[in-house]
């Protein structure tokens, strides 16, 4: 930004007039030289201001660390980092931001160069939108910033393209540098499906469609049960998507828990693909009810039991929200609880519980629930049949 003050429209009219006053006597030519004097004085009465593109200013680099990156995927980063970093203008400032499940900043914007990655992320999640947002934050306002995504583009959570208009409106380029893994000679488990709910003593057929590139290949497999060996062996697959069933007896009764994992080859890019997990219940009585309740004293759970309900009652901060802990209900119900005793992640393993395996919710107001209790755009809010967003009339 540059200020064009007076003195600089001074010094552009007064030469001018004395130049051409005294050697041109045609009126026009006077007449234009007045007008010209009269438009450079108000120029520097007004004070414009011109905006000029700086090649300083801040760069925030953000690097997916999930499961689903290349293997080399931070040595990758990193030689790019350091390739930016020597193309930078001196006075500009670099910032690092690392995601999976959370996100971490790992170097605030700053001149010094940056020292590789440190965060311990798990990658079990790639919260792309939260590291987009997190980076805005790192920006001053009216600061010339540029984002750097290096990612394969896959997401959890929301939509990343939220926090990119944002960048947007605020005149933020968002540049991108993609990653992923060849899916030339990758081996996936698609589809894994066991019965849900067998009877004690049924025979269960279990289904996996499993994807081969190559034609006639051999792949080893692993088949257990509740962490006990089922079948081990080989398969001959056609090329394409394939179906290999398996044969179990369902126990008396007790909750089934199926995983199938494939031997990964040498040049598969993809072994996290290659296993696959199952739930099935057996039990010749409906399951009981969970009830997740902060004050154990508050006589829903007995109303529920003198009804000949079966309840299990549990505090909601020790509830993990895991498929194989919901599979041994029928439903679950949520008295009076904020969002925060329960966890983002066991919010995500109970939607998913209740969109895919058809699983019960119920849940009961108070002061800490429904949008009071933290549950707007939550993973619950659009299973719900009514709206949790806190109007302005209601906070008034």
């Amino acid at each position: 930004m540059i200020r064009l003050v007076a003195p600089v429209w001074l010094a552009l009219a007064l030469p001018l007039w004395l130049l051409f006053r005294g050697r041109f006597g045609d009126r026009r030519l006077g007449r234009a030289l007045r007008w010209a004097v009269a438009i450079c004085l108000l120029l520097a009465l007004a004070r414009p201001v011109a905006h000029v593109p700086a090649r300083e200013g801040i760069i925030v680099a953000i690097a997916d660390r999930s499961a689903s990156m290349p293997t080399d995927a931070a040595r990758t980063q990193q030689e790019w980092l350091t390739r930016l970093e020597q193309a930078m203008p001196a006075r500009s400032k670099l910032g690092v931001i690392a995601f999976a499940e959370r996100v971490s900043i790992e170097q605030a914007p700053q001149g010094a160069g940056f020292g590789g990655f440190t965060s311990q992320l798990d990658g079990h999640g790639s919260t792309l939108a939260d590291a987009i947002e997190t980076a805005l934050t790192l920006i001053p306002r009216q600061a010339a910033a540029r984002l750097l995504v290096m990612s394969d583009g896959l997401h959890t959570g929301i939509d990343p393209m939220k926090p990119v208009m944002t960048a947007m409106a605020r005149n933020i380029s968002v540049d991108y540098r993609y990653q992923t893994r060849p899916a030339a000679a990758d081996v996936a488990i698609e589809a894994f499906d066991v019965p849900s709910s067998p009877r004690p003593g049924e025979r269960m057929v279990l289904t996996a469609w499993i994807r081969s590139p190559q034609p006639g290949a051999l792949h080893p497999y692993r088949l257990e049960r509740n962490g006990r060996l089922l079948s081990v062996g080989k398969r001959t697959m056609s090329g394409g998507l394939d179906r290999v069933q398996f044969v179990d007896t369902a126990p008396e009764s007790g909750v089934l828990r199926y995983t199938l994992t494939l031997e990964p080859t040498p040049d598969d890019p993809r072994p996290e693909n290659n296993t696959a997990r199952a739930l099935a219940r057996v039990d010749e009585e409906t399951p009981p009810l969970l009830c997740l309740s902060p004050n154990p004293e508050s006589g829903l759970s007995d109303l529920l039991r003198r009804s000949g309900v079966r309840i299990v009652e549990q505090h909601p901060r020790d509830f993990d929200g895991s498929l194989a802990t919901l599979s041994a209900f029928s439903a679950v119900l949520i008295e009076n609880t904020p969002a925060a005793d329960l966890g983002r992640a066991s919010l995500f393993g109970l939607a998913a519980w209740v969109r895919e395996l058809g699983g019960g919710l119920m849940k009961t107001g108070g002061r800490q629930a429904y949008g009071t209790g933290g549950y707007f755009q939550s993973p619950l809010d659009p299973m719900l049949p009514f709206s949790m967003e806190l109007r302005r009339e209601h906070r008034k």
